[in-house]
């Protein structure tokens, strides 16, 4: 439960950096997709971590 929680809180933070920075900087849109990127490779990562993890305690 905790991994998902974390999971959510990871989305919805790279999100958030990204609609404030589309916000503040709306001609430079290279910057929020350079800010998101970073984000959801940290996302991609963790739920390949989270996954290992699982797969690992099952064997």
């Amino acid at each position: 439960m905790k991994g998902l929680i974390d999971l959510i809180f990871l989305v919805s933070i790279s999100f958030l950096i990204g609609y404030i920075f589309r916000n503040i900087y709306p001609t430079d849109r290279e910057l929020a997709v350079g800010l998101l990127i970073p984000s959801f490779l940290a996302l991609i990562a963790y739920c390949i971590k989270v996954g290992i993890i699982k797969f690992t305690q099952d064997k």
